[in-house]
């Protein structure tokens, strides 16, 4: 027995394509065998075209930039006794670019905000620790110093201390 499926390529099923893969080219036909070149035909591209084009004996439609979306090719077509075929479709995707994905979209929103927390609380630690340090020193601001640096101070300090006490 010969196996009845119709062959088709990797390409012929597939339904979703990255936004690079965004220019399309669908050749067509008809099964009726008498005056193939008299067969019309019509196509429409849903989210694309506005209506059907005009009946043509042109069999091949071409797209180019197809933005990110979904999409359905349909074709028909009319013998030379005006009588309609079967209508065809194909269904596909277009992915975004992964710079637009959703995911990326709330990153977007989520990185300015994150950054904005960070920049207050680190501001409003500064000012804390000035305001600290205002208030034990009776108002008398201590120069711009580094963590680092006060501690090493204040190490110093209490060293000197006890060198008092003894």
């Amino acid at each position: 027995p010969i196996d009845q499926q119709p062959f088709y390529s990797e390409l012929e099923r597939q339904t979703d394509f990255s936004s690079e893969f965004n220019s399309f080219t669908f050749k067509y036909s008809s099964n009726f065998y008498e005056d193939p070149e008299k067969i019309l035909y019509s196509t429409y591209l849903e989210n694309h075209d506005e209506s059907w084009s005009g009946w043509s004996t042109q069999n091949i439609s071409e797209y180019s930039a197809l933005t990110p979306g979904d999409y359905t090719f349909y074709v028909k077509s009319r013998n030379i006794f005006d009588n309609e075929g079967e209508l065809d479709t194909y269904h596909f995707t277009i992915l975004p670019p992964w710079y637009l994905t959703s995911y990326m979209k709330f990153a977007y929103v989520l990185f300015p905000i994150v950054v904005l927390v960070l920049v207050i609380y680190y501001f409003h630690k500064v000012l804390f620790k000035r305001n600290l340090y205002r208030q034990l020193n009776d108002g008398n601001d201590l120069p711009d110093r580094d963590e680092e640096q006060l501690i090493a101070d204040k190490e110093s300090i209490i060293f000197q201390n006890q060198k008092l006490v003894t």
